[in-house]
């Protein structure tokens, strides 16, 4: 099964991934834990594990969001960004996203 699907030139991207590693581009430093194969117009992330802290990182290298229960949040949305590469982290254990993307043609 396709992880996303194009259906009246709307593009919809749809994983769920179990992130487990303390550090961005595990395990060889470089390889991107999602690529959504469009041009984003918008992408959701969901922490579905809240009391696990899940960093984001759009370049490999630097944090740019985290969601966890304790900073207040477990959802992030990113409207109007074009974003195609994401690595994930976690803090200490392993948690549970989902991804959510989607764009017009």
């Amino acid at each position: 099964m396709s992880d996303h699907r194009i259906f009246n030139n709307v593009c919809d991207f749809y994983k769920k991934l179990t992130i487990s590693s303390t550090t961005f581009g595990a395990p060889d430093a470089y390889t991107q834990d999602l690529f959504i194969p469009f041009s984003s117009q918008g992408v959701v992330i969901i922490n579905e594990t809240p009391s696990t802290a899940v960093q984001i990182s759009f370049d490999g290298i630097n944090t740019h969001d985290e969601l966890s229960s304790a900073i207040g949040y477990s959802i992030a949305t990113y409207q109007n960004r074009v974003i195609c590469k994401m690595w994930f982290k976690v803090t200490s254990g392993s948690a549970t996203i989902s991804v959510r993307a989607w764009a017009s043609r």
